[in-house]
């Protein structure tokens, strides 16, 4: 008997411990902190993506999330550090337009689109075309009609070869005008540079001006999309679709989550997983809808975010080349 009752305890002792390896060799990612790299500066709205996804994102993992900022080279330097790392789904590039054209005018000594793969997208801005509330320019069809009139507008945005010129010369390519684009390298500059009459416009996102425009500071006059765009705050505002104007939505902004390709796919599909319980989380939705960041949905899937990328690579080219720049 006492023999017998052994046996049955060893079996379950047994059983117990081959329940907690099993679960233990689940558990192998994460197993320490996870790393969010921002290639670029404090303050952007890369990196207030990455502060508004880190605390849900430690939380659904179970380990902590650091960021680090690594600017320079329009988001060059950071890449290429991510990429130096293992691809063991421990550093995750924060990713924008601005990583696609360095791609476009190969300023890396590798493709970020052939070395790394996304694991989702987390956010879409729609951008828009500012005023100051006592500008000239009350309305598009102000900017319209004086520009095709053969009258000279300014608009002022970040330095020439980034996704505000891309945006700029396909609005001026499908409206038949000629904006002239005033590069200045900071928000601040560019908004003193707009409220104090030395340019006409700005081309920005609500993200960046929301305060200002909450308290009518700054006018917007256009949002820069094909399609309608559900934005109660703004609802009087026209969409440039309504003004006959398109080719917009490929230059919407988004930003990305990526690791490095040979990232074990077990590893990818416990971010993926993790990320998209972010994204729906509650706290999530609310930071979006307070930052004028909801114009429309935001997650996208790996599979669905390759293909975005590739796409938005192959319409900066073709601006790009357009101009004379490739």
């Amino acid at each position: 008997m006492k023999i017998r009752s052994f046996v049955f305890g060893a079996v379950c002792l047994a059983a117990v411990l081959a329940i907690v390896s099993c679960e233990s060799k689940e558990r192998k990612f994460p197993t320490h902190a996870v790393e969010l790299l921002v290639p670029f500066g404090a303050g952007g709205g890369a990196d207030t993506t990455a502060r508004a996804i880190q605390p849900l994102l430690a939380e659904e993992l179970g380990v902590p999330v650091r960021i680090t900022n690594v600017p320079g080279g329009a988001s060059a330097v950071g890449t290429i550090q991510a990429f130096s790392q293992p691809a063991d789904g421990y550093t995750i590039l924060v990713v924008t337009q601005s990583t696609t054209l360095v791609d476009v005018f190969k300023r890396m000594p590798f493709k970020f689109i052939d070395e790394f793969v996304p694991l989702a997208r987390m956010q879409t801005e729609i951008a828009a075309l500012w005023a100051a509330p006592d500008s000239k320019f009350k309305s598009i069809q102000d900017v319209l009609d004086h520009a095709r009139a053969g009258g000279m507008i300014t608009v002022t945005g970040s330095s020439p070869g980034g996704l505000d010129e891309a945006l700029i010369e396909a609005f001026n390519f499908s409206a038949g005008i000629n904006l002239t684009l005033v590069p200045l390298q900071s928000i601040g500059e560019r908004m003193a540079a707009v409220i104090g009459g030395h340019v006409d416009l700005v081309v920005d996102y609500p993200s960046a001006l929301m305060d200002m425009a909450s308290i009518g500071g700054i006018v917007p006059l256009v949002f820069l999309s094909d399609d309608p765009i559900d934005f109660p705050k703004f609802a009087h505002v026209p969409h440039s679709g309504q003004v006959g104007i398109t080719g917009m939505n490929p230059l919407r902004l988004w930003r990305i989550l990526a690791v490095r390709k040979d990232t074990p796919q077990d590893v990818q599909d416990v971010l993926v997983n993790a990320l998209h319980n972010v994204v729906t989380h509650p706290t999530y939705q609310t930071w979006e809808t307070a930052n004028g960041m909801d114009m429309m949905p935001s997650w996208l899937g790996p599979q669905e975010t390759r293909m975005l990328l590739s796409y938005t690579e192959n319409q900066l080219a073709e601006i790009f080349r357009a101009l004379g720049r490739l």
